[in-house]
């Protein structure tokens, strides 16, 4: 009996002593996650999500070498401080129009030869691009996402039926943009989109807006890492980065008072110009 209670202590002493190593393992993994580039990550039951610019439609990729580049140190960042980690590779090629090298063959079929002001190449974003880099993505991660400020949901049932017809069973995610003059959304709104995405077979939503991005329900259990192909700058400081609360929908992300325009789903009917009317 009394060498029960010592093991029994001995245990209790070990977890106590372990627990704050286990804490500063994962503050640390946040950290070094943060740094190689993450859109957001949970490691130690905090979401930490990296401020953003928005720049409307107009977003420049990183090539395809360099996202999978990241996606690997992430994982070996994991692997080095023995902390398990699940990977979220999203892509924003549904809105991108430019790539910001073109070293990786792989992303010149959607470039148009021509350069922008900064020297980047002019990239003929949309679906197609978005589902090609989605189709690499899927080899370095656990989930795959898709990003857009479009709502219309042919387009991310497409995104699922080519992203599934390859890795059957993939784990997807959808991150909606909301444009800064469109329609405001209030939490309804959310939660009745979110519901129309689980029934064409996406996983979980998020939402990035003015800047921060959230999510109304954790994509993954335990430490993950949402790890996006834009080409953004961020920063973050070291001594806040424990601090930091999470995100929660816990109010509307848009003007709750303005319902007199509500979010539809679906793809908008097709104009008719009056000359057309008269034939």
């Amino acid at each position: 009996m009394e060498e029960l209670a010592v093991n029994s202590s001995l245990q209790a002493v070990e977890s106590s002593s372990s627990a704050p190593l286990a804490l500063n393992s994962s503050i640390e993994l946040a950290r070094r996650l943060m740094g190689i580039g993450a859109l957001a990550t949970n490691c130690f039951g905090q979401l930490q999500t990296a401020e953003s610019v928005d720049h409307g439609s107009c977003r420049t990729l990183l090539s395809i070498g360099e996202m999978v580049r990241r996606l690997d140190a992430a994982r070996e960042a994991a692997s080095l401080l023995g902390h398990p980690l699940q990977v979220l590779a999203c892509t924003e090629a549904r809105a991108a129009v430019a790539l910001e090298n073109d070293a990786d063959a792989r992303d010149r079929k959607f470039l148009s030869g021509m350069k922008t002001e900064d020297n980047s190449h002019v990239y003929c974003g949309g679906l197609d691009a978005a589902i090609s880099r989605a189709l690499v993505f899927a080899r370095y991660a656990e989930v795959v996402c898709f990003r857009s400020q479009s709502i219309d949901l042919a387009e991310a049932a497409y995104f699922v039926s080519q992203v599934r017809s390859s890795f059957p069973g993939k784990r997807l995610g959808f991150g909606h943009m909301p444009m800064l003059d469109g329609i405001r959304w209030n939490e309804l709104d959310h939660r009745a989109f979110d519901a129309r995405l689980r029934q064409i077979g996406y996983d979980f939503y998020f939402v990035t807006q003015f800047g921060q991005t959230t999510f109304p329900h954790a994509p993954a259990s335990g430490a993950w890492v949402l790890m996006d192909d834009a080409v953004r700058s961020q920063t973050i400081e070291s001594e806040t980065l424990p601090a930091l609360a999470a995100h929660r929908m816990r109010f509307p992300l848009g003007n709750s008072h303005s319902l007199g325009r509500r979010a539809t789903f679906e793809r908008p009917p097709q104009r008719t110009s009056s000359l057309w009317k008269n034939f």
